[in-house]
C-alpha cells in the first residue's frame, strides 16, 4: 500500500487456477480531494498454461449377495474419477427398501478411486418374488452429461430367503 497525492494506492495479486471464475469488486470514494482514478490490469505468468476441465466417472459394485428377510445386505461400491476435476454428486433412486451408506458428494481427486458400502435392509416380511431395485447415480457437478449408474437388484424367495444380484 502506498500513499500519495492525498490518497492510498494498493496492488493486489491473485493466484488464479484453471476452471475457477474470479470476480473483483473495487470500492472507493473521492472524499474532499475530488475524483479518483481506478484501474485494473491482468497479467499472465510466463509459461503458465491453463488446462481445460475434463469430467468423467466410472463405477462398479459387487455382483451378488444373499441374505434372509429381516437382515441387512451390503454392496461394496467403487467410484473412479476418470477426469481431471474433483466434483461428483451421488444419488439413490427407485428404492423402496431402506438404503443407507451413500455419501452425498465424495471428493475424488483425478485418477483416484473411492470405495464405500451401500446397505440395503431386507424387510422382515419379504415374500416370494418380492423385489426392489436401487439405482445409484454418480454425476459430475461440473458437467451433468458425465454420469454413470449402477443397478442393485433384490429378489425374495418363498422361504423368506433374500437374494440380491447386480
Amino acid at each position: 500500500m502506498t500513499q500519495g497525492l492525498g490518497g492510498i494506492a494498493e496492488q493486489v495479486s491473485i493466484d488464479a487456477s484453471a476452471g475457477i471464475e474470479y470476480f473483483i469488486v473495487v470500492d472507493g470514494y473521492s472524499g474532499s480531494n475530488g475524483p479518483f482514478d481506478l484501474s485494473i490490469s491482468e497479467t499472465t505468468a510466463t509459461g503458465c498454461q491453463l488446462v481445460d476441465p475434463v469430467y468423467g466417472v466410472d463405477m462398479s459394485a459387487d455382483d451378488t449377495q444373499a441374505g434372509n428377510a429381516g437382515t441387512t445386505v451390503s454392496y461394496e461400491v467403487a467410484i473412479t474419477n476418470t477426469g481431471n476435476v474433483a466434483s461428483f454428486a451421488l444419488t439413490v433412486n427407485n428404492n423402496s427398501w431402506n438404503t443407507t451408506g451413500v455419501p452425498a458428494a465424495p471428493a475424488i481427486a483425478a485418477g483416484e478411486t473411492v470405495t464405500f458400502t451401500v446397505n440395503v435392509e431386507v424387510p422382515a416380511n419379504a415374500t416370494q418374488f418380492e423385489s426392489d431395485e436401487v439405482i445409484l447415480h454418480a454425476t459430475s457437478i461440473g458437467d451433468g452429461s458425465a454420469t454413470k449408474h449402477d443397478e442393485l437388484n433384490h429378489h425374495g424367495f418363498s422361504t423368506n430367503h433374500y437374494h440380491q444380484s447386480h
